[in-house]
């Protein structure tokens, strides 16, 4: 089901909403749907205050289908047109309505659990609360699908619910996060080319931020910038994964000990080595080698 048809399939229904009310599973759930609809505004009174929700928290999406409404969110002020998402999370300073004498249409779903909101805040970190969808978006599509299971009645079960929305937060993290996944270096500027080229070479070394930036010959701060920029995320935290990478090759295929390991990809510490990789792989070095999940 494409996206004109799914907005079609929502704009030929009147408006409503659905809540999805679950006894709480156990498991836990971390992603959960707990409600959708589609709206057609016209009164001056909507008016939504993000610390003014209640202290659970939780996350929107807000798919503008036409009309126009406005946001106010971290001291900025966005138009919301169609063909754009809002990102937010609950609470937080925000504010977003439709201005007197207009007209808003839209559709929306409301998440929570600890995995949605951590892809929600990452995300609005990192590109902000409002998202240009294409008709084609992936985005689009799954959220406008996950809205109208919901609103059909067809969402019986908090398992489905959850699947849902992972569905819908990974779409999302999938077209925000990283970016640098979906640059490609041919958009990439020279300079990040050639400090790209010299951390591949030279990761194994005492080398950070500063001497990638030399090597781009940037001075640190705009390297920086330009870096996250075009990679969609900081030169250090770059360099981290690509150490990471190369250390998890080395424990899969070679029996060195980890020492030499953490020194062939420039870590002298040991023990600062494998808390690293235990925060990017969830295991220790040795579990990791061990586990036969890789």
């Amino acid at each position: 089901m494409n996206s004109t048809i799914v907005t079609s399939a929502l704009t030929a229904r009147e408006p409503g909403s659905r809540a999805l009310l679950f006894a709480r599973t156990v498991p836990r759930l971390h992603a959960m749907i707990s409600s959708a609809g589609w709206s057609h505004e016209r009164a001056n009174n909507y008016d939504w205050h993000g610390l003014r929700r209640g202290r659970s928290p939780w996350a929107l999406i807000q798919v503008t289908l036409d009309g126009e409404g406005r946001l106010d969110c971290a001291g900025r002020a966005y138009t919301l047109r169609a063909g754009q998402a809002m990102l937010l999370h609950m609470p937080h300073d925000h504010r977003y309505w439709l201005p007197t004498g207009g007209e808003w249409r839209f559709f929306y779903l409301c998440l929570h659990g600890s995995q949605v909101l951590r892809i929600w805040r990452a995300v609005v970190d990192a590109i902000g609360p409002l998202v240009d969808l294409s008709d084609t978006s992936p985005l689009l599509q799954t959220a406008g699908r996950a809205t109208l299971a919901v609103l059909d009645g067809q969402v019986t079960s908090p398992w489905q619910a959850s699947r849902l929305a992972y569905d819908v937060a990974t779409a999302l993290g999938e077209m925000a996060l990283p970016a640098r996944r979906r640059g490609g270096q041919a958009r990439r500027p020279p300079a990040i080319a050639r400090a790209i080229d010299y951390a591949r070479e030279h990761f194994h070394e005492s080398i950070g931020a500063t001497q990638l930036a030399e090597a781009a010959n940037l001075s640190r701060a705009y390297f920086t910038r330009l870096f996250t920029a075009s990679e969609g995320q900081p030169p250090g935290e770059f360099l981290t994964e690509l150490r990471m990478q190369h250390a998890a090759e080395r424990l899969r295929h070679e029996d060195r000990p980890v020492a030499d390991v953490a020194r062939a990809c420039g870590y002298r510490d040991t023990s600062y080595f494998g808390r690293v990789f235990r925060r990017t792989f969830q295991a220790s070095p040795r579990q990791f080698r061990h586990s036969g999940m890789y």
